[in-house]
């Protein structure tokens, strides 16, 4: 886990600036904001990369069944409750809602 958080924390940092400029044209990554878009986005991407290079396999769809497949075991190991991630409203939104 903490090579996963390191690798993280090297690509956010590696990439901020990229996502800051994105984060005004994309929707997305507006929203979420570039520790949401990392989280949605960059962690499950690097969780696939850990995978293959783990368990030897050449496919992200293979990467992505062992994933789904250890799901339980996942939860078992690490009973947490389920997180929610609040989204908030855009000003935009806010506005059509009342107009």
């Amino acid at each position: 886990m903490a090579k996963m958080m390191d690798r993280l924390q090297a690509v956010t940092t590696h990439f901020a600036p990229q996502l800051r400029r994105l984060a005004a044209a994309d929707h997305i990554v507006k929203t979420a904001g570039v520790a949401g878009y990392a989280q949605a986005v960059l962690v499950p991407e690097l969780a696939v990369r850990f995978v293959k290079e783990d368990m030897n396999v050449d496919d992200d769809q293979t990467a992505r069944q062992i994933l789904r497949d250890s799901i339980s075991i996942g939860e078992k190991l690490n009973a947490q409750l389920n997180d929610v991630v609040p989204v908030p409203e855009l000003d935009e939104d806010k506005e059509k809602a009342t107009a």
